[in-house]
């Protein structure tokens, strides 16, 4: 309870106010952050997360890589360029004012980068619409596979495929787990039809035969 007295030559008065000062306990904020996954290949896609406690419901996280500043956000910090060895961590700024600290620091998380494979395709020598299908080769490192208009199974019909030039993809899976590929052009012509050859009760003799 709160008292006021005001009084003058005329005399005094007395108030008597409850319940006039509200004191909140301050809460203790504090950051965790955690990636879905800390080994990743390169150029794809990491997300660090931050869990908040007592931090209110908009609260600012500025992102440090490598005790660098990396940028704020309201939510879990997206990337593409992480290097291998990288360390993330995170400053949260609660958006509540009845806190025992302006900002907490968060733990720590390093992240792990693997390399991509190296893959090439060179391009393929022209062929003629109607010609047979035909494996594609010269794919490196051996082992990947091939995709594009007119493959089954590694085998290109230029005939399902059609005139003009075709794009080939072909796509490896490294031992760690990364995927890159490479693409070249293969050019279907508009050649001669095949030619067909019949039998029709010719009988060709030769004395004596020779070859």
């Amino acid at each position: 309870a709160v008292t006021l007295i005001a009084s003058n030559t005329a005399g005094s008065d007395t108030i008597v106010q409850t319940a006039f000062v509200n004191i909140d306990q301050a809460v203790v904020p504090s950051i965790s952050i955690s990636a879905a996954n800390t080994t990743v290949c390169e150029g794809d896609s990491l997300f660090v997360i931050p869990t908040a406690t007592n931090g209110g419901s908009n609260p600012t996280y500025v992102w440090y890589r490598n005790n660098t500043f990396e940028k704020a956000t309201n939510g879990p910090l997206a990337l593409t360029n992480a290097m291998s060895g990288d360390v993330f961590k995170c400053v949260m700024i609660p958006s509540i004012s009845c806190v025992t600290s302006d900002s907490v620091v968060s733990n720590s998380v390093t992240i792990t980068v693997l390399p991509l494979p190296v893959v090439t395709l060179n391009n393929f020598t022209p062929v003629c619409f109607g010609e047979d299908p035909f494996p594609l080769t010269g794919g490196t490192p051996a082992g990947g596979t091939y995709s594009g208009n007119g493959v089954s199974n590694g085998i290109f019909d230029p005939t399902v495929a059609g005139i003009g030039g075709q794009v080939i993809t072909y796509t490896y899976t490294a031992t760690n787990g990364c995927v890159n590929s490479d693409i070249a052009s293969i050019t279907v012509n508009n050649g001669p039809p095949k030619p067909t050859v019949t039998y029709n009760n010719l009988i060709l003799k030769a004395d004596p035969i020779s070859t």
